[in-house]
């Protein structure tokens, strides 16, 4: 097999060639990097996210795209209006505007993704693909600069409530080359 995976984290990487080095399908390998990159990558991504898993359809030879965005809870149902907190957050010399609160919630698509794609198109155990994942949570992981520099830019959003213990534990912003720290993915 010639398989090849992107990742913004060497970890994520690191995660899915393991995978691919025991026998993983490439689908093994994209699954335990994906994982891998919920750790990892927390500033970028998460397990409340969503995405897509475009592959090869060995029995028809075409590409195809496997949707696991989010879904919108609430559709159909009465709309009823709710405060959203309004942050503006500097891209460089864009600022963005986000409103959060309920009303900005959905449902994550990512984990059912995962999940079908690994049923689907994977060869090995589902709890060998989460290893690589767990190890970064339990032990932390480097924070890099590209993270620590989007970091730094979504601090009012990444810092509120819990957020705070995890990006900027102590009262200060991770820098890079510190050590990510999310036990309780772990769980």
């Amino acid at each position: 097999m010639v398989a090849a995976i992107a990742a913004g984290h060497p970890a994520t990487l690191e995660a899915g060639v393991e995978i691919l080095a025991e026998g993983g399908s490439a689908a093994d390998g994209a699954v335990a990097a994906s994982l891998a990159s919920c750790v990892a990558e927390t500033v970028m991504t998460g397990l409340l996210g969503g995405g897509h898993g475009i592959y090869l359809d060995a029995a028809t030879g075409r590409a195809r795209n496997l949707d696991c965005f989010v879904a919108v809870p609430g559709l159909g149902a009465e709309r009823r209006e709710v405060k959203l907190l309004e942050l503006e957050v500097p891209f460089g010399a864009e600022l963005v505007h986000y409103s959060i609160g309920p009303a900005s919630f959905a449902v994550p698509g990512l984990p059912a993704g995962l999940g079908a794609l690994h049923r689907d198109h994977g060869r090995l155990p589902w709890a060998r693909l989460v290893e690589p994942a767990l190890r970064l949570a339990r032990d932390g992981v480097e924070f890099p600069p590209a993270h620590a520099a989007c970091l730094a830019m979504l601090a009012p959003v990444m810092t509120m409530d819990a957020g705070a213990r995890i990006y900027s534990p102590g009262g200060r912003l991770l820098e890079s080359g510190e050590t990510l720290r999310q036990p309780g993915l772990a769980t």
